[in-house]
């Protein structure tokens, strides 16, 4: 969607479920939120985990052009 003075906001939810032989990683669900500058210079993330993973955290993406 796009927010007027903050570019736009892609919002996801996602089901992960790891390769057989991984034991150590769980399958889980989860729920992602991008806000991407309107002139798409950069993205921020916010994410958690529930139901067999708890986790969560923030991510943060910035575009370089050539020559940077």
């Amino acid at each position: 969607m796009v927010e007027e003075d903050v570019g736009y906001i892609l919002m996801y939810s996602y089901r992960n479920e790891p390769r057989p032989g991984e034991p150590e990683l769980k399958a889980h669900h989860g729920y992602a939120e991008w806000h991407i500058a309107a002139d798409g210079s950069s993205a921020d993330a916010t994410y958690f985990n529930g139901g067999g993973r708890y986790t969560g955290g923030r991510m943060k993406l910035t575009r370089k052009t050539r020559g940077d």
